[in-house]
């Protein structure tokens, strides 16, 4: 692998510090330390911080919805691809802070908030494919409508961001995997 570029290292310095400490209490002074760049070296790169955190979000949704997608396009069973879909989520939600992914979906700052909607937006958009294609293939129930689970996925995304909620449970990843499961195979203890 070669030497990674000035711009990575800063996105992997905020990467690190985001998830570990959140996008509040992270100052750029920190990001520039992490990364062994200057101040200067940093706004050639991002005009702050907010436009870092948008960058690093931008590559791990990429990222993620690249390996949905391979999943839903593979050979297995889709008994198999969703089982593959809970312990990818699982894995998403392992690295980055409860707080960093709060701050992001429920931020005051309009930039953030403005991000974290059309993040949301094209999260949905994509499981809407996704559900359509599983109709197609048969693997899904074809009467069931798209609408409809996206309204339950919804539902249950504020039942994720409920303080209440969240306090049942040790951390986010937790909370994740049981509302998955839930949304999966229901409360059935057979899967």
């Amino acid at each position: 692998m070669g030497k990674s570029t000035t711009r990575e290292e800063i996105v992997e310095a905020g990467r690190q510090l985001f998830f570990r400490y959140g996008l509040k209490k992270v100052t750029v002074t920190e990001i520039c330390t992490g990364a062994g760049v200057s101040k200067m070296t940093f706004y050639k790169y991002f005009p702050n911080k907010q436009a870092l955190a948008k960058t690093i979000m931008d590559g791990i949704t990429d990222y993620w919805l690249k390996r949905y997608w391979d999943v839903m396009r593979s050979d297995a069973p889709f008994a198999e691809k969703m089982h593959r879909f809970v312990e990818m989520k699982m894995e998403g939600t392992r690295d980055p802070s409860s707080e960093f992914i709060l701050e992001l979906f429920r931020s005051d700052d309009p930039e953030i908030s403005g991000y974290a909607g059309n993040l949301y937006k094209r999260s949905i958009s994509e499981s809407v494919a996704m559900f359509t294609l599983a109709q197609e293939k048969g693997w899904m129930r074809r009467d069931l409508k798209p609408e409809l689970l996206m309204a339950l996925l919804n539902g249950m995304f504020q039942v994720v961001m409920d303080e209440k909620v969240i306090a049942l449970y040790d951390n986010l990843t937790e909370l994740t995997s049981e509302v998955i499961k839930f949304f999966l195979y229901g409360i059935s203890d057979e899967r």
